[in-house]
């Protein structure tokens, strides 16, 4: 089963890996084709597009992005699951193209991928 996900291999955040939430929140994320969409256009995400705001006092995410895909992954998260999703590796955001699942390992913020069978952890 062929099919395309998104990973953050930049230093910094995580994509997948700083996701709260269970398997298919981050299944949600690493799955996300409006994002994938726009980065096979040739878009991508600036750090000002996803910085954290530690100043702001609401019950919004302190991570509040001004990018309109971002902002609607936010949404579709928070009325999926209950919580709103942490963005910060979206300026690193890279598509591949996969066969099977994948596990993601990150260190550093820097995420890899694995394809493998079905196994605890894999997506």
């Amino acid at each position: 089963m062929s099919r395309k996900i998104l990973y953050s291999p930049g230093h910094g955040a995580g994509w997948t890996t700083w996701i709260c939430g269970g398997k298919e929140a981050k299944q949600f994320a690493l799955t996300y084709e409006p994002i994938i969409e726009f980065l096979e256009g040739g878009g991508s995400f600036t750090h000002r597009e996803t910085e954290v705001d530690w100043n702001r006092k609401s019950d919004l995410p302190q991570y509040v992005t001004t990018h309109p895909i971002l902002k609607q992954f936010s949404k579709e998260f928070h009325d999926k699951f209950g919580e709103y999703p942490y963005m910060g590796g979206a300026h690193n955001l890279k598509v591949a193209d996969v066969d099977g699942e994948v596990l993601i390992e990150e260190y550093d913020g820097y995420e890899s991928y694995r394809v493998h069978g079905d196994d605890e952890g894999w997506l």
